[in-house]
């Protein structure tokens, strides 16, 4: 991981709070913002040992009036990635099993080349 990629990581993590503000502002709606915490970095093996996946950020959080927690998920991409969505799956797919809390998947996409929607 390069250094801008590891501030970049660290500075989201400290203001994920301001983050969701900003650019979802829909999910303070029903999320308990004074019970956001981060979560250790998950890593994850894939069918194949030597190829080893780590995620960018999970916080926990607790809905709002009810004492139940679910899981947000951040990934950023600098650069277009092929499988992309793929691998947002079989993470989602992982965390829920792990955990069987309900995951709010967050792709942060902040490359200007291509610009064009991503599935």
């Amino acid at each position: 991981m390069t250094e801008h990629d590891r501030l970049f990581k660290e500075l989201l993590t400290n203001f994920f709070g301001d983050f969701l503000a900003l650019f979802l502002p829909e999910v303070l709606d029903y999320l308990d913002l004074a019970t956001l915490a981060p979560l250790d970095k998950e890593v994850f093996n894939d069918v194949v040992p030597s190829r080893r996946r780590e995620l960018d950020i999970l916080m926990k959080a607790n809905f709002k009036g009810i004492e139940a927690c679910f899981l947000l998920h951040l990934e950023h991409q600098s650069s277009k990635k092929k499988a992309f969505n793929r691998r947002m799956f079989h993470y989602f797919t992982r965390l829920l099993e792990r955990y069987e809390f309900p995951v709010y998947p967050i792709a942060l996409f902040s490359y200007s080349k291509p610009k064009k929607a991503e599935p």
